[in-house]
C-alpha cells in the first residue's frame, strides 16, 4: 500500500556480488535497472560459523621431518557450505601432537598444560592472505604423531583431520649420542672374528633407522704385543680392514675384526670423524688354541735321560699364529 517492494536473496558461496533490480518494460521486451546506471550495488557475503567436519587439516609440504627441525600444519576452517572462514580464530583453537602409538598421551600442544613431552614447541598463527591458520612445530622425539585440532573445546572431525599425521625421523648421526656395544670391544681371541655393534643416534638420542649417506662410523683396532721382558710392551700391530656393515633389520652397524696377535687392544670408533663416547675402548686379545706345529719343546729331556731316571721337558704352548699361551690346560702328552 505504500508503493514499496521487498526482495530477498540467499547465497551459499562467500564473496563479493553485484546486485541489481530490474523492471520489465510495458512492451515486455526490455529490462530497465531500477535506479538507472547507479542502481546496482555490491554486497559481501561472508562465511558462516565453522563446521567441524568441513574443516581441513593438512600437513604442509612433507609428512616427514627430521627431529629438531621446523614443520607445519595448515588448518582451514570452513562453514557448512565449504566456504573458508575469513577471520582469525587463533584463540579458539588448540592443536595437540599425539604419539600414534600412545593415543592417551599428548607430546606437544599449543596449550602447554596438556603436553607431557619436553622440548616440543608448537605455535599457531593466522595467515590472512590464504585464510588459514598455520601451526608450526619443532619436535625432538622421533616417532609418528597424530594432529588433533580442537575448536572451542570440540575436536575437528572429517576425513582430512582423521588422516592428519606426520613422522619425526632421527636427524644426522651425532658422535656423542651414538652408542657402541658388544663383547668384541674389549675381548677377542687371536685368529677368531670379534664382533660389536654401533647404534647411530642424532643429538637428541633418537636411534637412526636408516644408514646416513655421508656420516658413517669408522673403526680402528690396534694390539700391543707383550715385550721380550716381563711387563714390557712390544710392537703395535694394526688390525687390517675391520668390516662394517649396516644391518637393516636391527637398525645398526655390525662390526667384525680378526686380530692375529695377542696383547692389549685398543678399539677406536668415530662417527663423522669424531670419537664416540668412551672411545677408544681398552681391552685384551687372548691367544688362540694351542697349535702343536707352532708350540715349542725344550729342556734336558729333549737330549736324553738316565735309565730309570725321569726325563724332563718343557712345552711352551703357542697358537697357530705363534702367540704364547697365557694359561695352561692344553692336552699335551
Amino acid at each position: 500500500n505504500d508503493g514499496t517492494h521487498t526482495g530477498t536473496y540467499k547465497l551459499t558461496k562467500s564473496g563479493v556480488y553485484t546486485v541489481g533490480v530490474t523492471q520489465t518494460a510495458p512492451d515486455g521486451d526490455m529490462f530497465h535497472t531500477v535506479g538507472g546506471a547507479d542502481g546496482t550495488f555490491k554486497v559481501t557475503i561472508v562465511a558462516g560459523d565453522p563446521k567441524l567436519d568441513n574443516t581441513q587439516v593438512a600437513v604442509a609440504a612433507s609428512s616427514s621431518f627430521p627431529a629438531g627441525e621446523d614443520g607445519s600444519v595448515d588448518i582451514t576452517l570452513r562453514d557448512a557450505n565449504d566456504n573458508d572462514v575469513e577471520e582469525d580464530r587463533t584463540h579458539d583453537l588448540v592443536v595437540k601432537m599425539i604419539p600414534a602409538a600412545e593415543t592417551s598421551r599428548t607430546f606437544a600442544s599449543t596449550d602447554d598444560s596438556s603436553a607431557s613431552g619436553t622440548g616440543g614447541a608448537v605455535r599457531i598463527a593466522w595467515n590472512p592472505t590464504e585464510l588459514k591458520h598455520v601451526v608450526s612445530f619443532n619436535i625432538p622425539a622421533a616417532e609418528t604423531y597424530v594432529v588433533a585440532v580442537y575448536l572451542r573445546g570440540e575436536r575437528v572431525g572429517g576425513t582430512s583431520a582423521s588422516n592428519a599425521e606426520f613422522i619425526v625421523t632421527a636427524g644426522d648421526p651425532d658422535a656423542y649420542a651414538t652408542s657402541v656395544v658388544g663383547a668384541g670391544l674389549q675381548t677377542a681371541t687371536a685368529g677368531s672374528p670379534a664382533l660389536f655393534h654401533v647404534v647411530a643416534a642424532d643429538r637428541y638420542g633418537n636411534a637412526r633407522t636408516s644408514e646416513h649417506t655421508t656420516i658413517t662410523p669408522s673403526v680402528y683396532v690396534s694390539v700391543t704385543k707383550p715385550g721380550s721382558t716381563f711387563g714390557a710392551c712390544g710392537a703395535v700391530d694394526v688390525v687390517q680392514s675391520p668390516t662394517l656393515v649396516w644391518n637393516s633389520t636391527q637398525k645398526r652397524y655390525d662390526v667384525s675384526y680378526t686380530p692375529t696377535v695377542s696383547g692389549m687392544s685398543s678399539v677406536r670408533v668415530t662417527m663423522g670423524g669424531k670419537d664416540v663416547t668412551d672411545s677408544p675402548f681398552a681391552g685384551a686379545v687372548s691367544p688362540g688354541a694351542a697349535d702343536a706345529a707352532k708350540s715349542l719343546v725344550y729342556g734336558a729331556g729333549v737330549r736324553g735321560a738316565v735309565v730309570n731316571g725321569a726325563g724332563r721337558v718343557t712345552v711352551r704352548a703357542r697358537d697357530a699364529r705363534g702367540n704364547y699361551a697365557v694359561a695352561g690346560g692344553d692336552p699335551f702328552r
